[in-house]
């Protein structure tokens, strides 16, 4: 049967894909608030001509009230609008500190940070409720004549004192969201989240054990080369796969008695003869293309809905970025260093998924390319490693790690692919050449870790 983590992933996998295109825009909210202030508008204009609750406020004068009210409407909207222009300068130029110091393809935690969208939808959704307001005042005074509601003004100063906090919490926000230990924390949180949805518990048992996940892969439905378009299912548009629903490809294959192949995985790119299903052949039933092209979520970036690697990148990302001549900032690289050996600790005892799909009746109905932990292992310490130097902190930091992981890893072959990294980092070092102390520390993280 499919495993635990097949099924959570196709549950997360197509709905999370579009739930994250909507939490990665500054409308989807906005606009949820707008309309709520237009109900909000609706309903206190109601209860006012109904008199509810009007002891509850103070009384206005009938003529110089209903004019006093006007500018005052006029002035929340005027003064919310042109804050909301300016917080969206602010947060426009925070972007583009955070583009050029951190790394473009963070921009996406900046956009759905519910704080950001919040603060200015609350600018939004007063201006909505004000503007709305002084409509109603006219049509107030056709039918009611001089008559202002007390309870939608005490309304519209409501949400005008609370866009004045919203402005002093946007600002304070901005100011500690672009700090670098902050944004590496919001990654950091963002991993361990992943690491929970996409691997089972460490004491999880099932078709998630290492005998599975280490079961290789069978390379007749994978490997796609010279295979004519009867055989396999080409993606037939450009992107990256951001979900896939392993379930619903393992129903496919079960109806047609037999088992296919899928060679990409979450985060793969992908071309429109990039092959996504092999194997096709062997199925008896008509190829139901539709069906398994809708298994697939393909778009124009990755998302970490099922591609832990994704997660894993963005750290990557900030320390490469800080070790680079223009930024040359090791220390950032070394908090970097240690996120990413935290996060490695906590995978380095999991199964990874199986390279096999089941169905319930244990039958092998997919057979697809999986992430391992050699994999992260490559793209986060060794892509630090090649990218460290001279910086020998880095490289001491980096044998500290992997020390660590080595001493929590119990499987054999993930100890000694850590040893291997470890001989690697070091040997790269000493190809430099190094000062007697330099040498002799490099030396002594390297016993420290492989010992």
């Amino acid at each position: 049967m499919t495993s635990r983590q097949d099924r959570q992933l196709s549950r997360r996998g197509l709905r999370a894909s579009l739930l994250e295109r909507l939490r990665t825009s500054f409308w989807f909210l906005p606009t949820l608030l707008s309309l709520a202030a237009l109900g909000l508008v609706t309903l206190t204009v109601h209860l006012d001509r109904r008199e509810a609750l009007a002891d509850l406020f103070p009384s206005w004068a009938e003529d110089a009230a209903l004019d006093a009210a006007r500018a005052l409407l006029s002035g929340i909207a005027g003064s919310t609008i042109t804050i909301a222009t300016v917080s969206f300068s602010v947060l426009i130029v925070a972007l583009s500190f955070a583009s050029q110091q951190l790394g473009p393809r963070l921009l996406r935690n900046f956009i759905r940070d519910r704080a950001n969208q919040v603060v200015l939808g609350g600018f939004v959704a007063t201006h909505v409720y004000c503007l709305a307001l002084l409509t109603s005042l006219a049509a107030l005074e056709s039918l009611d004549g001089a008559f202002v509601p007390r309870l939608s003004m005490a309304g519209a100063l409501v949400l005008g004192l609370l866009s004045f906090g919203l402005l002093i919490y946007f600002v304070h926000h901005v100011a500690v969201g672009i700090q670098t230990d902050t944004v590496v924390a919001d990654v950091r949180r963002h991993l361990s989240r992943a690491i929970d949805a996409f691997l089972p518990d460490e004491g999880d048992e099932g078709e998630g054990s290492d005998d599975d996940a280490t079961e290789p892969p069978d390379e007749a439905f994978l490997d796609a080369a010279g295979r004519d378009d009867s055989d396999v299912l080409r993606a037939g548009t450009t992107g990256y796969v951001q979900a896939i629903d392993y379930e619903a490809l393992a129903r496919v294959a079960r109806r047609g008695g037999g088992r296919i192949g899928c060679p990409v995985r979450a985060g793969a790119f992908v071309m429109e003869s990039s092959p996504i299903v092999t194997g096709l052949d062997v199925l008896d039933a008509d190829e139901p293309e539709e069906e398994l092209r809708a298994a697939f979520s393909i778009g124009f970036q990755r998302t970490d809905a099922q591609d832990l690697a994704y997660s894993f990148d963005q750290l990557v990302e900030i320390a490469l970025r800080a070790l680079s001549p223009g930024i040359n900032d090791p220390f950032t690289a070394l908090t970097c260093l240690d996120d990413i050996g935290a996060a490695l600790a906590r995978v380095a005892d999991r199964p990874f998924l199986p390279a096999c799909v089941k169905d319930d009746e244990g039958a092998v109905r997919v057979v697809r390319d999986v992430l391992r932990f050699e994999d992260l292992v490559r793209d986060g310490p060794g892509e630090i490693r090649r990218a460290a130097g001279s910086h020998l902190s880095v490289v001491a930091r980096l044998l500290r790690v992997l020390g660590d992981l080595r001493g929590v890893a119990r499987c054999e072959e993930r100890r000694a692919l850590l040893e291997e990294e470890a001989r690697a980092a070091a040997e790269a070092a000493f190809a430099r050449d190094l000062p007697a102390p330099d040498r002799r520390w490099i030396e002594t993280a390297l016993e420290e870790a492989i010992g």
